[in-house]
């Protein structure tokens, strides 16, 4: 059964090198995270992370902040972002607060979301998230300053007492 003669599935084919059944990266509240993360495959922002997030999938909760430029698949924010977003679906819930310009194919805006910055649509052919983002805002997002977020002590004060951004207008379609 554990022996190195053992028949072995091809490792292409199965776990969470492929991205199938694989478990999502949990950054839980009350942790903290300073540096870029890259994955694959899912991440769940709970906690503070401060730093780039590369991932097919994030999801940043009530409670959850970023301070960093995401780029994603799908980004689903109902916390605290500050940085630029490239993603070709992205949900601002009725709890977010997005501080950064927002690069998108399909981007839906709850009622109660706030954001400061551009909405800026994401040509076809915009296949990598990092060029686009560089060649759309004028800038890399590594490069790019991240003002000062606190960590929040509780999951409800990260909405109560976030910076009050101003609504954009419109976002161009």
């Amino acid at each position: 059964m554990f022996s190195r003669n053992s028949d072995h599935k091809n490792q292409e084919t199965m776990g969470p090198a492929n991205g199938k059944n694989a478990v999502p990266t949990i950054l839980s509240a009350g942790a903290r995270l300073v540096g870029n993360l890259r994955t694959d495959g899912e991440v769940h922002v709970d906690g503070y992370h401060e730093g780039e997030i590369h991932a097919k999938s994030v999801q940043v909760s009530r409670g959850g902040v970023v301070a960093g430029a995401i780029t994603a698949d799908t980004v689903h924010i109902d916390g605290q972002v500050e940085g630029a977003i490239a993603a070709r679906s992205v949900t601002l819930g009725k709890s977010s607060r997005v501080a950064g310009d927002v690069l998108h194919e399909t981007l839906a805006i709850e009622p109660g979301a706030r954001l400061q910055g551009q909405c800026l649509p994401r040509d076809e052919a915009d296949t990598d998230g990092e060029t686009a983002l560089s060649s759309k805002l004028g800038y890399t997002p590594a490069a790019s300053p991240v003002g000062e977020l606190e960590m929040p002590d509780e999951e409800t004060e990260a909405v109560e007492h976030a910076p009050d951004p101003v609504a954009s207008p419109a976002c161009p379609s």
